[in-house]
């Protein structure tokens, strides 16, 4: 067995963060339905993999969908093979036959699709999914918004997501809609929920996707602490709930510069500070030493 040894020493320089494996969910998804375009730089996961997996499954008709391990993978391709007619078992491996999909078991068959599901996986589909009003709790996952965000303007008649209860992890949410803006889908935000247009056609883009803001929120604390550290390739217009690292490092007490070269953590003096972290739940550990 190897061995790898830590030695204290403090942190300066440039990094340039990977690309957001959450934007890039998304935009595969938004590409594969627009019957083209790329998406670059792609990330190196297995979930990744899981999602182009799954896309040419729903593409060629396959009978099986394996979502391997991939959570976001299974709750968005549902609604996506749903609202394209595909008769289609998802299946997966690990953990993720155990993973709750109560709320679609209960929506899909009000509008038009079978499930034939224990509770969890192996879940197969038939029918074509049809637009009207879904009602769904927003505090179990918001992976089932998405779902249903890139579904619904497939449909023939316009649609309404109702949320029964207040929306969790509303930025995850918030990058789906605009993703879907960049391919020329439009959703409005009502005061309970979403309002999707029927009928709407997905563009063809070329999408860049922006670097991570989980990962550059390591750098930059480590930054703050210890040193002066430049995180590259992140986009400061996001919509990724964990560009908050920013305001949240310098309420902290941090110097904070934010240049067209990226982001920079100096070393500061820190005083304790009270955060919500309902919507940030990544940043929760690297915000924990400060």
């Amino acid at each position: 067995m190897s061995k790898v040894t830590i030695k204290n020493a403090t942190l300066s320089g440039a990094v340039t963060v990977p690309a957001s494996k959450s934007a890039a969910h998304r935009a595969l998804i938004c590409s594969f339905l627009a019957g083209g375009g790329s998406v670059s730089p792609m990330v190196a996961s297995k979930d990744m993999k899981a999602t182009q997996q799954a896309i040419e499954a729903v593409r060629n008709g396959d009978a099986i969908c394996d979502c391997i391990e991939s959570g976001s993978t299974l709750r968005f391709m549902i609604p996506v093979a749903a609202a394209l007619g595909r008769k289609i078992t998802f299946v997966g491996t690990g953990k993720l036959p155990e993973r709750p999909l109560g709320d679609y078991l209960r929506l899909l068959p009000q509008h038009g699709v079978s499930c034939e599901s224990g509770g969890g996986l192996p879940l197969t589909i038939s029918g074509k999914l049809e637009s009207g009003v879904f009602e769904i709790a927003g505090d179990v996952s918001s992976q089932y918004i998405t779902g249903l965000l890139l579904a619904l303007p497939l449909l023939d008649g316009d649609s309404e997501i109702v949320l029964t209860t207040p929306l969790q992890s509303k930025p995850y949410v918030d990058m789906t809609v605009s993703v879907l803006a960049r391919y020329g889908v439009m959703v409005d935000e009502t005061e309970n929920g979403y309002f999707v247009k029927g009928s709407q056609h997905y563009k063809k883009q070329d999408f860049t996707v922006e670097g991570d803001w989980s990962q550059a929120a390591f750098f930059l604390v480590a930054g703050a602490l210890g040193g002066s550290v430049t995180v590259k390739g992140l986009d400061c217009s996001s919509t990724q709930g964990d560009k908050r690292i920013v305001d949240l490092l310098r309420e902290f007490g941090a110097e904070i510069t934010v240049g067209d070269d990226g982001v920079t953590a100096k070393k500061s003096a820190l005083c304790g500070t009270v955060i919500d972290a309902t919507d940030i739940p990544d940043m929760v550990p690297s915000l924990a030493v400060c």
